[in-house]
């Protein structure tokens, strides 16, 4: 009976534990607005290209409620392979400016962070989004 019992036990335990979701592809709609979660990969099949939210270098914006000489900025970190070259860049939205750039061909537009910063509550890197369109 100890024999089975252990196994049964560790069946359960293992059962039990959740796979984050981090690092798993998503579909990558071209020519369409995209919110990307934090540390997920986006892969297009057809186009053999993905993208990745790899972080935010910087948000200053200026929170909800307060009054601010400016309205500050984010900055993102982003993984974009095309056919196997991986080429590591940033973006910076401000103040509601999208910032861009173009890389063989592809127009990445980094639209919005969200969410949006309240005074008093810091935001977990886990929980950012961010909004990009990639244009061909």
């Amino acid at each position: 009976m100890k024999r089975l019992f252990i196994p049964v036990v560790l069946i359960f335990m293992m059962g039990s534990c959740r796979m984050e979701t981090f690092n798993t592809a998503s579909n990558l709609k071209l020519n369409d607005t995209l919110e990307l979660i934090y540390g997920r990969t986006y892969l297009n099949d057809d186009k053999n290209v993905s993208i990745k939210f790899d972080s935010v270098l910087e948000d200053s914006r200026c929170p909800e409620n307060v009054e601010c000489i400016w309205g500050g900025m984010a900055i993102a970190r982003f993984d974009f392979t095309l056919n196997t070259k991986l080429i590591t860049f940033s973006l910076t939205n401000t103040a509601g400016s999208a910032g861009d750039t173009i890389i063989s061909g592809y127009k990445i537009q980094f639209i919005n962070l969200k969410p949006y910063p309240v005074f008093g509550y810091p935001i977990n890197k886990k929980d950012y989004i961010a909004g990009i369109k990639i244009s061909i």
